[in-house]
């Protein structure tokens, strides 16, 4: 009966270990899977059900914690590093991030990073980075490691060792260890961390396999070991305490504690609890898992529809002017970013961009395409400020200051001091009679500031004449104006140089360029001329006031290649005026004594060439001889011409100037042909 009892009781207790552990397979043979119907290409992502029931949190540093325990090692050969991580990616963050790191990332050490983009990485303290072809994928658990075996690095990457043949020795640890973060606080990770550990050996492909399944490590050689499960405590036994700073913990833990053996239905097979799949092309696909677990099995599967997927497309041309009309294909809904039709398959292109298309099919899913577009605007001529009438042989009125010749490139310094001098020749290009005003320099530096003497000599050098002499202060650095005592009248065509130098008190250095972009001088230091060098200068020229305005320019699309005058409004032989700008100055021309035509030719890109419209400067005469009574004689018209249809004519308001006829002009008739 005592036996029978026995036996009776041993046998309900197999019964409930059997039950609770088919309870255990069944329950860790689960998976959850984010879709059941996918598009081709879209990842799929399968999560098992963990079988360590005694792992329940890990640690989130999430970008903002930091962690730090005492130096493990000062070995740079012959260890492990491994630890479970789940990245969430953050892609307006371009840093590295520390996984797991022995020593000063800053110059010792070594230790697990990633790159912003999920490129796994080794970097050995003092050396450089080691980098893989291993890339975590965001939002699931994996387990990476490295180990340096008789000094060679490897990788691994969910158990799958990514040889890098790399046998830079770092330099010696210092410092300490950190987990999600290097010795300063900063390369924080971004996620969950769980089961970090550091041996003092180099593990096995077998035994990194075998720790990525274990729900706790222990072992020879094992340095610290932190579960992360709510705790902060050396599971090693060895009192490495891992201390924390706004850091969290969370439920979410890794895939682990069982042998996981998924088949996509694909041909695609994985080994860990947490994983994702792309199925290519389209159908139905069943997804199983087995999970193994105190040497039993169990399979679960699940059915997955793959749709197709569009292939999007753009045809069109790159570049254009003023417009491109885009195409799209592949799909049946279009969406576009950027263009005047968002929802169709065309759309037309005005301004340059990266328009990017979304094509859409039956099923729901999409694809996208881009294409880079360059649009040149369309030449627009714009308008020519209004026609003038002047009075023939007037004068202008007061001055104007205009800029001349410049050399604005730099910034070599030349030195200015004791009984020194540095000179520019220059040749004024100006087509009227002009003046003198001012000087600019730019000074690099100041060492003394003091008085300094400006003189302007005729002649290329600093043998001249000298035609002005005053006294000048430089006792500030950049741009310095040295303006004359008394305009200095100069002609056109006829060289001269400027030339500043100091009897000793001041002591500065200008700048001087070697690029030789002012072609009609040259640059003299104590009399010596430097060849490939030029001063950085400008000069200020005051010119009179012609008797007509400037003309301005407005309402363009382009560059101004020239401006051109004539002496007929049809401009059949004008002469080219090297003018880029939108105003024409009145003063670099002169007075006008015959009616004279301006127009400005634009150019966008290669978008065509147009002129703009013509403006006509109109001498105003006075009637000083007989007039005749058919009214031919063209002296009598205030544009010189005989009207016609094309060619206007103006009878003058007043003709105060006529003696015969008196301010009051009676006509008994006028017949236009």
């Amino acid at each position: 009966m005592k036996v029978f009892l026995r036996n009776l009781v041993l046998t309900t207790i197999l019964i409930v270990f059997i039950g609770l552990h088919f309870k255990a397979v069944a329950q860790s043979s689960a998976f959850s899977v984010s879709v059941s119907t996918v598009c081709a290409g879209s990842p799929v992502t399968f999560v098992g059900t963990p079988a360590c029931s005694s792992i329940t949190n890990s640690l989130n540093i999430a970008e903002i914690g930091t962690t730090n325990a005492s130096l493990l090692s000062t070995a740079t050969s012959n260890i492990t590093m491994e630890a479970w991580i789940k990245w969430n990616q953050d892609a307006s963050n371009s840093a590295s991030r520390s996984i797991f790191y022995n020593g000063n990332t800053a110059g010792t050490g070594y230790g697990i990073y990633l790159s912003y983009v999920g490129g796994l990485r080794i970097l050995a303290g003092g050396t450089s980075f080691i980098n893989t072809t291993a890339t975590l994928t965001p939002g699931i658990w994996q387990h990476v490691a490295i180990t340096n075996s008789g000094g060679t690095w490897y990788l691994y990457l969910n158990g799958v060792q990514y040889s890098t043949g790399s046998t830079l020795v770092p330099a010696t640890p210092t410092t300490g260890a950190y987990v999600g973060c290097n010795n300063g606080g900063t390369e924080k990770f971004d996620g969950d961390i769980s089961n970090v550990a550091f041996w003092s050996v180099a593990r096995s492909a077998s035994q990194i396999q075998a720790d990525m399944q274990s729900c706790s490590i222990s072992g020879s050689g094992l340095v610290a070991y932190w579960s992360l499960n709510n705790t902060n405590i050396d599971g090693s036994g060895n009192g490495n305490t891992l201390s924390l700073s706004n850091t969290s913990y969370t439920t979410d833990v890794p895939v682990m504690g069982a042998s996981y053996a998924w088949d996509f239905g694909d041909g695609n097979t994985a080994s860990v609890g947490s994983v994702t799949n792309t199925y290519t092309y389209m159908g139905s696909y069943t997804a199983s898992l087995t999970v193994t677990y105190n040497g039993s099995s169990t399979t679960t599967t699940h059915q997955i529809t793959v749709n197709p997927t569009p292939t999007a497309s753009i045809s069109g041309a790159s570049a254009a002017c003023g417009y491109v009309k885009l195409t799209a294909s592949g799909g049946g809904i279009y969406s576009w970013t950027t263009g005047s039709s968002l929802n169709t398959d065309t759309n037309t292109i005005s301004v340059s961009s990266r328009p990017v298309v979304t094509v859409t099919n039956s099923y729901g899913c999409s694809s996208t395409a881009a294409q880079s577009i360059s649009i040149t605007p369309l030449t627009v001529a714009g308008t020519v400020s209004s026609n003038q009438i002047i009075v023939a042989g007037s004068v202008g009125v007061g001055t104007t200051t205009v800029t001349g010749e410049q050399n604005t490139s730099g910034p070599s310094p030349i030195n200015l001091r004791s009984s020194n001098s540095i000179a520019q020749s220059f040749i004024p290009s100006s087509s009227v009679t002009f003046s003198l005003t001012s000087v600019i320099i730019k000074v690099a530096h100041i060492y003394t500031a003091g008085s300094f003497t400006l003189k302007i000599l005729s002649g290329n050098g600093t043998g001249g004449t000298v035609l002005s002499t005053q006294s000048v202060t430089i006792s500030a650095t950049g741009l310095i104006t040295l303006n004359l005592t008394t305009p200095l009248s100069l002609t056109s065509g006829q060289a001269y140089t400027l030339m500043l130098s100091t009897s000793g008190s001041g002591y500065v250095s200008c700048y001087n360029s070697t690029s030789n972009v002012y072609a009609n001088g040259y640059l003299f230091q104590n009399g010596s001329a430097y060849s490939n060098n030029d001063l950085y200068f400008q000069l200020n020229y005051q010119i009179p006031n012609a008797n007509w305005n400037n003309l301005t320019l407005s309402g363009n699309t382009g560059s101004i290649l020239y401006w051109q005058e004539a002496t007929n409004s049809s401009f059949s032989n004008p002469t080219t005026i090297s003018n880029t700008t939108t105003t024409i100055k009145s003063a670099l021309f002169g007075n006008l004594s015959a009616n004279t035509y301006f127009r400005a030719v634009v150019e966008s890109g290669s978008c065509g060439i147009f002129n703009t419209n013509t403006i006509a400067i109109i001498m105003d005469y006075a009637w000083t001889g007989a007039v005749s009574t058919d009214w031919s004689d063209t002296r009598n018209w205030s544009n010189n011409a005989v009207p016609t249809s094309s060619n206007s004519a103006l009878i003058a308001a007043s003709l105060s100037n006529e003696p015969s006829l008196g301010t009051d002009v009676t006509l008994s008739n006028i017949t236009l042909n």
